[in-house]
C-alpha cells in the first residue's frame, strides 16, 4: 500500500461518489448519492476544503474522508461531521484517523475565527452503521439526540385537506421565499440544535436543486405574515436508484403564536394529496423524538410511521 493524506478537492467527487454507494451496498440505508449531490454538499456554505476536509488515498484510490461543515451561531461555533471509509478497508484504523484529525481542524477553525464562542461537534449516525456509532463513542462523543424516519405510502387513504379558520392557506411561490425564512427562524428558535438561517443559507439549504415548489405549501396570518410552512424535496438520485419517487418532507414549522390550531396538518394533508396526484410513490420525513411540539403524533394522525432512527453524537470542547 502506498497510503498518504491530504484535502478533499472538487474533482474527488466521482470517488466520493462511488465510496458512498460501496457504503451503503454494506450497510443499507435506503440512501443515493449522485456526483452532483456531492459537489453541492463539497461547495456549501459550510464547507473550506483546505481548512476543514481530509482524504486517505493508497496510491490514487480513495479509501476514506472526512469533512467539517460549520454552520456558527452567536451562541457557540458549531460543525458537523462527515465522512466515509470503504467497506473493503476497515477495521485498520481508518476512520480513527480521520475522525481525530477532524476534530483537530474543527478545532483550528473554531480557535481561528470565533475563540470567544464554545466550540459545538455532532455527528449524524443511522442506526443501522454500529461501527460508525462505535467510533464515535470512542472519540469521546456521546448521544445528545434521536431522530426517527418516518415514512407514509401514498397509496393509502389521504387525510382529507382542512380549513384554519383565520388563516390563508396557499402553495408556495419564490415570492414567499423570505417571508419564510423569517418565519423559519421564529418557529425553530425553540428546536434542539437549530441555528437561524441567513438568506445563503436558506438558498443553499432550504430553496436548492433538490426543493419542490409544486409540493410545498404555506400558511398566512392576518397581516399577510407567512406563520406555518411544509417544504417538500425530491431527491433524483434516490428517484433513479429506486424506480419510484418519494417526497422528503424536509421542513415543518409554525410559528408560536399559531400553534395548537391545526395547521401544521392543513398544510401537510395538502402536500400528500399534491405528491400522490404527481405519482409519487411514498413520502418521509424526520423528527426530533423528543421534539417540545410533540410534532411526531401530528405525523402519526396523517399516517406516518416509524421506519428506523438516527443517533446523534455531540461533543463539546
Amino acid at each position: 500500500m502506498h497510503l498518504h493524506e491530504r484535502p478533499l478537492r472538487l474533482d474527488d467527487a466521482p470517488a466520493i461518489t462511488a465510496l458512498l454507494r460501496a457504503v451503503e451496498q454494506a450497510e443499507p440505508t435506503e440512501e443515493a448519492y449522485s456526483e452532483d449531490d456531492v459537489v453541492e454538499e463539497m461547495s456549501g456554505q459550510g464547507i473550506d476544503l483546505q481548512r476543514g476536509s481530509v482524504g486517505v488515498l493508497d496510491g490514487d484510490d480513495l479509501i476514506g474522508y472526512g469533512a467539517v461543515s460549520a454552520s456558527p451561531s452567536d451562541e457557540a461555533w458549531r460543525a458537523n461531521l462527515f465522512g466515509a471509509v470503504h467497506p473493503d478497508h476497515t477495521h485498520r484504523g481508518f476512520g480513527t484517523r480521520i475522525l481525530q484529525l477532524s476534530v483537530d481542524q474543527a478545532m483550528a477553525w473554531r480557535d481561528a475565527d470565533r475563540p470567544d464562542l464554545p466550540g459545538e461537534l455532532k455527528m449524524w449516525v443511522p442506526e443501522q452503521r454500529v461501527g460508525a456509532a462505535a467510533l464515535a463513542a470512542s472519540q469521546g462523543f456521546s448521544t445528545w439526540r434521536w431522530f426517527l424516519r418516518m415514512r407514509r405510502e401514498l397509496d393509502d387513504p389521504l387525510p382529507v385537506p382542512t380549513e384554519v379558520p383565520g388563516y390563508a392557506i396557499r402553495g408556495f411561490t419564490d415570492a414567499d421565499s423570505e417571508g419564510t425564512r423569517l418565519a423559519y427562524n421564529a418557529s425553530f428558535a425553540d428546536h434542539w440544535g437549530s441555528s437561524p438561517r441567513d438568506p445563503a443559507r436558506w438558498r443553499e439549504d432550504v430553496v436548492g436543486t433538490p426543493f419542490r415548489a409544486e409540493h410545498s405549501y404555506l400558511a398566512f396570518g392576518d397581516a399577510g405574515a407567512v406563520v406555518g410552512f411544509v417544504m417538500v424535496d425530491e431527491f433524483v438520485a434516490e428517484t433513479e436508484a429506486f424506480g419510484f419517487r418519494t417526497g422528503y418532507v424536509q421542513l415543518v414549522g409554525t410559528v408560536r403564536t399559531a400553534r395548537g390550531k391545526g395547521i401544521a396538518s392543513a398544510l401537510l394533508s395538502r402536500a400528500l394529496a399534491s405528491m400522490a396526484a404527481d405519482g409519487y410513490r411514498r413520502s418521509e420525513l424526520g423528527v426530533d423524538a423528543a421534539s417540545p411540539t410533540e410534532a411526531g403524533r401530528v405525523y402519526e394522525r396523517l399516517g406516518y410511521r416509524p421506519i428506523d432512527r438516527s443517533q446523534v453524537f455531540g461533543r463539546r470542547f
